[in-house]
């Protein structure tokens, strides 16, 4: 064996051996395990969590008529934890197959979108139109949909993202297709009054410079402004033929009316692609990932590479720096990421780990990365998927911090290996690290 081949061999062992030790430091423990095809199954968003702990989410597929699922995790004194589906969707008027994940308001009211459904006048043009809804609870134990908008290709198509709330109790969300100029919508839902919505169009997508096709959630900053991200748009010389490898963007509001777009963070394949979505530290700095791009060997339907993380630094004037690449295993393909009060940074990656799941495919990890005083940051592993088990698999979604600082996710597949037709239909989890 050549020195440098030998070199090579002990720092494989040697990462192997500290990401070993850091996910035994961590504890991972399945909190609850979806059943069967009519019960939620196959959850791949991010949940949210209450003041009392309870924790919502949706899924995309399961419930009566097996078409997506409105749920709610509640924990019991005997550290077990209690299933409710809240809602059913069938797939017609009322919606189908939600992507996105819930908001909840001050009077408990939650708020989402479908991806499906809605008004049936859409379907042969468009096929999936989707439609924004509202779930209130009755006081008995059951809840009400009202469908808040109809997707129908003028007003937006088929939205991906979750809804944010302003203090006013106004809703705003993207369309990743539809609007004036096809390529994706903002928009703003605003209550009436008397039980009815009203959408205004905030921005229209082309495919330019300004990115096209958001697929993630907004967020606002402390002044008021919107941001997000598109999977196309920018830099069109660099990726799909000219459609480009997506944007930053922010929203400004315009002395008068309106709002102004432009994009602030070009991504070129080499420093990412397609960026998800966003989270604001206390400083105002915005941090997000990209699951492909950059190094490593990962295979990526636009451009290869195993993502990495990336932050738009506030005191620059958003100038972007990449926090970390990430290169194969343990830890690769980063899912949205959270954040905890000390500004460390949690995530889940859909490739990465010691063993395969499906066909041939890595089964998914849980990361951590530690803010260190000088602002850089050290990701480590916390947990890697052992394999198609009961522990469950593939964490498509983002992971959820609750006010006591608990950490919880789910995974699409796993857990009841006799439920679904890929291997479970999911679970969902704590870790604490």
């Amino acid at each position: 064996m050549t020195y440098k081949s030998l070199e090579a061999s002990l720092l494989v062992t040697i990462l192997a051996l500290v990401f070993t030790t850091a996910a035994a430091a961590s504890q991972y423990k399945v909190i609850y395990t979806f059943q069967s095809t009519s019960d939620a199954n196959i959850p791949e968003t991010q949940m949210i969590a209450d003041a009392a702990g309870n924790l919502y989410g949706v899924t995309q597929f399961g419930g009566t008529h097996g078409l997506g699922t409105v749920f709610e995790l509640s924990p019991n004194s005997n550290g077990s934890w209690t299933e409710s589906i809240l809602y059913s969707f069938a797939e017609s008027t009322d919606g189908g197959q939600p992507w996105a994940g819930v908001v909840m308001d001050k009077n408990g009211n939650l708020y989402g979108t479908t991806s499906a459904g809605g008004d049936a006048s859409c379907a042969p043009i468009h096929g999936f139109c989707g439609t924004a809804y509202e779930l209130s609870p009755n006081g008995d134990g059951t809840w009400t949909e009202t469908v808040l908008v109809d997707f129908t290709g003028d007003n937006g198509l088929t939205p991906y993202g979750s809804l944010i709330l302003d203090d006013a109790g106004n809703l705003y969300g993207t369309t990743e297709a539809g609007g004036p100029n096809g390529w994706g919508t903002v928009f703003e839902l605003s209550p009436n009054g008397d039980g009815t919505w009203t959408q205004t169009i905030l921005h229209g997508f082309g495919i330019d410079n300004n990115g096209a096709k958001p697929f993630s959630n907004l967020l606002f900053d402390a002044q008021g402004n919107l941001w997000g991200t598109t999977a196309y748009g920018g830099l069109r010389d660099d990726c799909l033929e000219n459609f480009g490898c997506g944007t930053v963007f922010e929203m400004t509001p315009q002395v008068g009316g309106g709002w102004g777009e432009h994009a602030v963070f070009d991504f070129n394949g080499k420093n990412g692609n397609p960026p998800a979505g966003l989270i604001l530290d206390a400083s105002g700095n915005l941090f997000g990932v990209a699951p492909y791009g950059g190094l490593g060997t990962c295979s990526g339907f636009i451009v290869n590479g195993c993502g990495d993380i990336f932050e738009l630094v506030s005191s620059s004037g958003f100038k972007p720096r990449i926090v970390h690449y990430f290169e194969n295993e343990p830890i690769a393909v980063p899912n949205g990421i959270v954040m905890d009060s000390q500004g460390n940074i949690y995530g889940t990656s859909f490739e990465g780990g010691v063993k395969t799941c499906g066909i041939n495919q890595p089964c998914g990890t849980i990361f951590e990365a530690v803010r260190q005083a000088d602002g850089s940051y050290q990701p480590h592993l916390l947990y890697a998927f052992p394999g198609e088990t009961t522990n469950g698999f593939w964490p498509y979604a983002p992971l959820t911090i609750d006010k006591a600082g608990n950490i919880y996710g789910s995974t699409g597949n796993g857990g009841n290996l006799n439920c679904g037709i890929s291997g479970g239909c999911g679970v969902v989890y704590q870790i604490i690290p």
